[in-house]
């Protein structure tokens, strides 16, 4: 996948990844994949500068994030295709995230961060991130709601700090990062049995 920016994994052992914006013309798209054979994508929709995708298992949706629009897509079998596109309230649609209960996603543009709430089908500002733009990443963990999020360094797109809100730190990294995420305990347990 060229210029990936996100992955998401679905039923039945699929796998979707969201190829942005290539030279080469191969990007600009969502490709759909099966576990068992990796190596060739199996379905492909277009989605101009696509960034981000996220699996709604409430819905049986996948939602994904292009420059412009957030898109409600089916997935049926190797065949996607769009139900209903909400067009973005600014450009440059970069970071996704469905909140745990599926009430909402979480997204970010190159100067806001929004929410969506998909009974409503609406968008409105997070007001946790008012006068911060450039927001590359956010990721709320499941067990205290604190917030992480990555920003554009200047004349950058990517960053060496983490930053957290509920309570504010910052967490400088010896390496430049650009998406992050909370990796909750409960999810990965090498003692555990298989």
């Amino acid at each position: 996948v060229r210029n990936a920016h996100s992955a998401a994994l679905l039923p039945g052992g699929l796998i979707v990844a969201a190829s942005s914006f290539s030279a080469d013309g191969t990007g600009d798209r969502l490709l759909l994949f099966d576990r068992n054979r990796p190596d060739h994508p199996i379905g492909s929709l277009p989605l101009s500068w696509a960034h981000g995708v996220e699996w709604d298992q409430t819905r049986d949706i996948l939602w994904a994030l292009g420059d412009r629009e957030l898109d409600e897509i089916k997935i049926d079998g190797a065949r996607m295709s769009v139900e209903k596109t909400f067009p973005l309230p600014s450009r440059g649609g970069h970071d996704l995230v469905l909140a745990r209960d599926a009430s909402a996603l979480y997204l970010t543009t190159s100067t806001q961060v929004l929410v969506f709430t998909p009974k409503d089908e609406r968008f409105a500002p997070f007001a946790a991130f008012a006068g911060i733009a450039d927001v590359k990443s956010l990721s709320i963990d499941p067990e205290d709601g604190q917030i992480a999020y990555t920003q554009a360094g200047k004349g950058v797109w990517w960053t060496y700090t983490i930053h957290f809100l509920n309570p504010p730190a910052e967490l400088v990294l010896p390496e430049h990062a650009y998406k992050m995420r909370w990796f909750p305990a409960e999810r990965y347990n090498p003692r555990r049995a298989p």
